[in-house]
């Protein structure tokens, strides 16, 4: 937290135990730290990310952390984009501390690794020792007032505890968005996520979205097509096929499919939602669900419950 604005959003630690993994290979993490933090010192050198670790690059596109490259351009902790100054591997035996935080987060690395947290302790509220404190607009507790209490801060991983906060960070966007951008884009991927696809000008290259729906359902459709041009599409087309009972909404831009793949991820089953959504207001948050919900959801009235169907087991967990 720098200047009263949220670097990072937090996820609660779910579990974290230890892994006796002999032989690894490893692959040290420089990159972030040698640039903000050290000065260009050498740092801690016992401290690895496993082969399979997912990094972030400048294109939102989840890269393995050994085909990470010195002058690769990825996202950093405070979610700039920052410049691989120097990577290094080595032979690891010995104890890997695995860190399962909600929302399906997970996190293996060495007991010495320094890890972005808040510790569970710091935010007990004062009033009620039995509860987190509740942040208000001027980021404090509005039960008990205390400030400043989700400053995050560099532990070694084998000091996280269960119920302590991975503070995972906020992609920052050129410049500020009002808050009908935000909403708009909230529903827009709810729609993706339950109805989309990606659109290639060539392969890999994104050229935009494509949302199939019910060949009646044109209300939903001008929704989608208005939300998009909102959001900055080039054109959108709507293209009705009869013989099969669909309609397609074709929604063309770089831009706009670059950012609901770096959001939504890409496949039926393998679409996810991007950790920077938890951090969402509560509003955007029934905005995104009630678009998801109309598209692969249903409603029971007899009970007044909802439900929804997906194959990919990351949105099971995390919806």
């Amino acid at each position: 937290m720098a200047g009263g604005k949220k670097d990072s959003d937090n996820i609660p630690v779910k579990d974290i135990h230890t892994i006796n993994k002999p032989n690894t290979k490893t692959l040290i993490d420089r990159y972030v730290f040698a640039a903000n933090f050290c000065k260009g010192k050498t740092v801690l050198d016992a401290a690895c990310f496993p082969d399979g670790t997912k990094i972030l690059n400048e294109h939102y596109d989840e890269i393995n952390i050994e085909n990470i490259s010195m002058g690769d351009k990825v996202i950093s902790h405070n979610g700039f984009v920052q410049t691989v100054e120097e990577t290094m591997q080595r032979k690891y035996t010995g104890e890997i501390i695995n860190i399962i935080g909600l929302y399906g987060h997970e996190l293996k690395c060495t007991p010495e690794h320094p890890i972005f947290t808040v510790k569970g302790q710091n935010v007990r509220c004062k009033k009620d020792s039995s509860i987190s404190c509740n942040t208000n607009d001027n980021m404090k507790c509005s039960k008990c007032g205390q400030d400043n209490m989700f400053m995050a801060e560099f532990i070694p991983a084998k000091e996280i505890k269960k119920n302590d906060y991975l503070a995972i960070r906020r992609l920052r966007s050129p410049g500020p968005h009002s808050d009908d951008f935000n909403i708009n884009r909230a529903e827009l991927l709810g729609w993706y996520l339950s109805e989309g696809s990606l659109i290639y000008s060539h392969y890999p290259h994104i050229g935009g979205i494509c949302f199939t729906l019910h060949y009646d359902e044109d209300d939903y459709a001008k929704r989608i097509e208005n939300l998009a041009l909102k959001l900055g599409a080039t054109s959108v087309t709507i293209n009705k096929r009869k013989k099969n009972n669909k309609q397609d909404i074709r929604v063309f831009g770089k831009d706009i499919g670059t950012l609901f793949y770096s959001l939504g991820g890409k496949g039926s089953q393998t679409k996810k939602i991007l950790l920077d959504v938890f951090g969402w207001s509560k509003e955007e948050h029934k905005s995104m669900l009630k678009s998801y919900f109309l598209g692969d959801g249903t409603h029971q009235k007899i009970n007044e419950s909802y439900s929804v169907k997906t194959i990919s087991p990351h949105l099971k967990r995390q919806v």
